[in-house]
């Protein structure tokens, strides 16, 4: 039971984000690092064994480090992601990013030019 695990994760997909459920009972938020991707999240940490030079009769908790890596079938809006702990549950709201068009602004051709300088100017 010692060694890497993995946590329980639920997603569910709501209007405009993903709703992320992920199981670490016996953890704090300093325990645990979330990192957020353009289409996606990471989750790692530790969770140390309660009883250190104890002979173990029976083990079912697991324990040591853990990563969960997950890909979104969408973009995320990283800025508005948030996450909060509670009784054992991370609980993410990844908003979906809906930026569909991108306004680009068009320069005339005098504006575009770029002055090349000699080395020795």
């Amino acid at each position: 039971m010692y060694g890497n695990w993995t946590p329980a994760i639920d997603i569910y997909k709501a209007q405009n984000a993903w709703l992320v459920y992920v199981e670490l009972p016996g953890l704090s938020s300093s325990d645990i690092e979330l990192i957020v991707f353009p289409d996606g999240f990471a989750i790692r940490g530790t969770r140390i064994p309660p009883e250190k030079g104890l002979i173990a009769e029976k083990l079912e908790i697991f324990t040591g480090a853990f990563h969960r890596e997950i890909h979104l079938p969408g973009k995320v809006d990283i800025p508005e992601v948030t996450a909060l702990m509670k009784n054992g549950i991370l609980y993410i709201k990844l908003p979906e990013l809906n930026r569909t068009r991108f306004g680009v602004s068009v320069s005339s051709p005098e504006e575009f030019l770029i002055t090349i300088k000699d080395k020795g100017e």
